[in-house]
């Protein structure tokens, strides 16, 4: 390969804002539902808090609500760059579409996270 394709490769994932150097977690899928709304997790030992303001500035956007009980991360509505980027924060457990669920799907994705 050539000095030139992997500097141009480099500056792609750059922009993307996925990008890894040395051991940390890799990019969490992201499942397309064409909204913007989604529900940040956390790993059990982030200050959700701290972690949250973090990421607002390094990705631009405001959170509607930061979860510091039962589970530890945030809610807000995340630009396609944003969420490229925190899907690749190693601080990150899970994202999810934002949203009402219905108990049919609650259930579907308790049994699903027991097979887990």
């Amino acid at each position: 390969m050539s000095a030139r394709f992997i500097a141009a490769l480099a500056g792609v994932a750059i922009a993307s804002g996925c990008v890894h150097v040395g051991p940390s977690s890799p990019c969490i899928p992201i499942r397309e539902t064409g909204q913007s709304g989604f529900i940040v997790t956390y790993k059990e030992a982030v200050d959700p808090v701290a972690t949250t303001e973090r990421y607002a500035k390094k990705y631009s956007f405001h959170p509607r609500y930061v979860y510091t009980q039962a589970l530890r991360g945030f809610a807000a509505d995340l630009s396609r760059r944003a969420l490229n980027g925190v899907s690749c924060e190693p601080e990150v457990l899970r994202i999810e579409p934002d949203g009402q669920m219905k108990p049919a799907q609650i259930e579907s994705r308790m049994v699903e996270s027991r097979r887990s």
